[in-house]
């Protein structure tokens, strides 16, 4: 079964919404609105009086009378406007709450909070830069060394060509058998001397291993199977025998 006090409330909206006083009234609200005071405050108002617009504009007043034997306008004077504690401070707490939404928190909190914030991001974006520059300037640095140690690298081996062309030939023979020395045929380079000057020459008497880098030091000539020194062969072995 339905509520007949529903139905008054109701039928009592649909009276106040329709009404050109109400539309009025919400034109105005919304001008009012546009304001963020006047907006701000109608908002924490509304908060604070919500059950009085209630009793206005949802409430009949057959609802009231039947419910506190009261006629609506005597209703709400009795119970809204009591001018008690409570009633000061549901008069001025919009006022009041107003200004702090509006002036002391924007002030003391969003503001200091933004800058804060504000602060952060470019503290965030100064260490980015400097990390970024920072690896790029240890790839520069890199690089330059890089660059440095080609250029050192490219100097000595010019140095090194221009020293050598004016070698005379044993001079040049002399850096190769310091070279020589640090080779593993170096080691066997005494029975090596012993088989080639004993006579036993053959190719087949040496270790293929060692007749082979002692070629590559160009250091010998092959001629039927007989292996010879050549002439830089020979100072190798003058060397050799002079340690």
């Amino acid at each position: 079964m339905q509520n007949p006090d529903k139905g008054v409330v109701y039928n009592n909206m649909d009276t106040i919404l329709n009404n050109p006083i109400s539309e009025s009234i919400g034109e105005n609200i919304k001008k009012r609105l546009n304001s963020p005071i006047y907006g701000t405050f109608f908002i924490f108002w509304l908060i604070l009086h919500w059950r009085f617009v209630f009793t206005i504009f949802f409430m009949s007043e057959d609802a009231i009378i039947e419910k506190t034997g009261l006629l609506k306008n005597d209703y709400l004077v009795m119970t809204f406007f009591t001018y008690d504690f409570y009633f000061w401070i549901l008069t001025f707490a919009p006022f009041l709450m107003t200004y702090i939404a509006i002036w002391i928190l924007p002030k003391y909190v969003l503001i200091p909070a933004f800058e804060e914030d504000e602060k952060n991001q470019t503290t965030k974006i100064v260490f980015r830069i400097t990390e970024e520059k920072r690896i790029e300037d240890a790839k520069v640095q890199k690089e330059e060394a890089v660059v440095k140690k080609v250029t050192a690298v490219a100097k000595q081996a010019v140095q090194e060509k221009k020293i050598k062309e004016n070698l005379s030939e044993e001079e040049k023979w002399d850096i190769e058998y310091l070279q020589f020395k640090k080779a593993q045929a170096f080691q066997h380079f005494r029975s090596f001397l012993q088989t080639v000057y004993g006579g036993a020459n053959y190719k087949h008497s040496f270790d293929p291993n060692v007749l082979a880098e002692v070629d590559s030091f160009n250091l010998i000539e092959i001629n039927d199977n007989y292996v010879t020194l050549n002439k830089k062969g020979k100072y190798f072995s003058r060397l050799y025998s002079s340690k």
